[in-house]
């Protein structure tokens, strides 16, 4: 099974450490999607953006079509959601 190390909260400084601020404030911790890329906290934070974009932007999508589409497809790949 593949392992990537994820830095902890406790270690983060500059860009990631803004990032698990904000993602501790957005959802009240830090979910392991978000640690897997802290390897890489700018491709974390484009990666956050876009989910910001697709889930609270304008769409001709309802809010709540968009969970639901972002849940069928976490189901369908088995992931916990």
């Amino acid at each position: 099974m593949p392992w990537i190390r994820m830095i902890s909260f406790e270690e983060a400084t500059g860009l990631l450490k803004a990032q698990y601020e904000a993602a501790i404030k957005r959802a009240g911790r830090i979910w392991k999607i978000v640690a897997i890329m802290s390897q890489n906290p700018r491709a974390l934070k484009a990666s956050m953006d876009f989910y910001g974009t697709l889930m609270h932007g304008e769409s001709p999508l309802s809010r709540g079509r968009r969970e639901m589409l972002a849940t069928v497809v976490s189901a369908t790949n088995h992931c916990t959601y």
